[in-house]
């Protein structure tokens, strides 16, 4: 039986955030990606909320040539990167490997929707059990 192949990176970063979306941290926190002028790619991920926030990360770079280049780092809460024209994959990469995400794609359609009911729901479970437990 052979392994079903592993998600692009994009795809797998969609499914990390999606596991993050709480209906709270997706209001106050996110991913952040832009082009630079140099050119390249700027990569900042709040993991405000999440089991990575404090997570130690060691600095990570490359540097192939003037445009193949990389730095991954973390600095409080947020993981950057800053990444040559064709390196944001790699970037991306980096971060999905620290976090151990799921080689699997994000869902698609009404299973997305399933989902975040199903984890809003959740949460609200846990809020109203935490304000039991305090009052």
């Amino acid at each position: 039986m052979t392994k079903p192949a592993k998600a692009p990176a994009l795809d797998q970063l969609q499914a990390w955030f999606l596991s993050q979306c709480d209906s709270q941290w997706e209001q106050l926190s996110g991913v952040h990606i832009q082009s630079l002028d140099n050119p390249g790619w700027q990569v900042r991920i709040d993991l405000e909320g999440t089991r990575w926030a404090g997570r130690e990360f060691p600095i990570q770079q490359h540097d192939a040539s003037e445009h193949d280049w990389l730095r991954c780092w973390v600095t409080g809460t947020q993981f950057h990167a800053a990444a040559g024209p064709c390196n944001l994959d790699e970037a991306i990469g980096i971060f999905l490997r620290w976090v151990g995400a799921d080689d699997a794609p994000a869902p698609r359609g009404a299973a997305v929707d399933d989902w975040l009911r199903q984890r809003w729901a959740e949460r609200q479970q846990l809020k109203a059990s935490d304000e039991e437990h305090e009052g």
